[in-house]
């Protein structure tokens, strides 16, 4: 991923979240679990700004929330772009519904 030879500040939600769930259940698995020294935020705001602000860390957000002080990553060379995830081809995407 580039960068120096330094440790990897891992930042994730609280337990109970929506996007943690969705990050465990698709990227994590059944039998991973999410690091016990990684720092918890109690939002997808929080953790951009601690990503932000950190050089060696990484976490977890919505696409929505990615601006100019983070980058989404690419997986298996494809770009987290709008296209990507309406075409399923991005791999980590979470639906969403809208109850009235």
């Amino acid at each position: 991923m580039g960068g120096k030879d330094r440790a990897i500040t891992v930042v994730t939600r609280e337990e109970g979240s929506g996007t943690r769930e969705t990050f465990q259940n698709l990227v994590m698995g059944k039998n991973e679990e999410i690091s016990l020294a990684a720092l918890v935020q109690d939002s997808n705001g929080a953790i951009r700004q601690v990503v932000a602000d950190d050089p060696n860390a990484i976490g977890f957000i919505s696409l929505g929330l990615v601006n100019d002080r983070v980058r989404a990553l690419k997986i298996d060379g494809i770009e987290p772009s709008m296209e990507n995830i309406l075409n399923h081809r991005y791999a980590i995407l979470r639906p969403f519904s809208l109850c009235l």
